[in-house]
């Protein structure tokens, strides 16, 4: 009995399918980079420019308090601002800047392209195989 319940679960472990999986590597607005099996964000909502980082840590306190996960960075140009959301497309990012701007939580506010989101993927969906049973 205990060979067949052995036989019977080694058989299993061998017949497993094929495990995959995508790896992304991109870099944030702060330099961070990060490696990730889902893609960066393509569109997100950004608030700003604002002159003093003071108010765009006031903007991504505000919107933490409501469940929003939101990041204040310093641009190039010496002016703060503040990104969240993670969107495929344009729309689903203006369609939820409209919500909020509609429940008075925002008001100005410009849907950012992060043309850098086509980054690569550091492996592609190469399986591991084992073998078919």
């Amino acid at each position: 009995m205990k060979r067949i319940m052995f036989v019977g679960i080694f058989g299993l472990l061998i017949c497993q399918g094929h495990a995959q999986a995508d790896i992304y590597r991109y870099e944030d607005e702060s330099g961070m980079i990060h490696f990730t099996d889902m893609p960066a964000p393509r569109f997100t909502i950004q608030l700003g420019p604002f002159k003093a980082r003071v108010e765009a840590d006031r903007w991504n306190m505000k919107l933490k308090t409501i469940g929003i996960d939101a990041t204040s960075f310093k641009s190039s140009n010496d002016v703060y601002s503040v990104r969240f959301g993670n969107f495929s497309t344009q729309s689903q990012a203006e369609t939820e800047a409209k919500k909020l701007v509609s429940r008075k939580i925002i008001k100005n506010h410009i849907v950012y392209e992060n043309k850098e989101a086509a980054q690569f993927k550091l492996f592609m969906k190469n399986p591991v195989m084992s073998p078919s049973c």
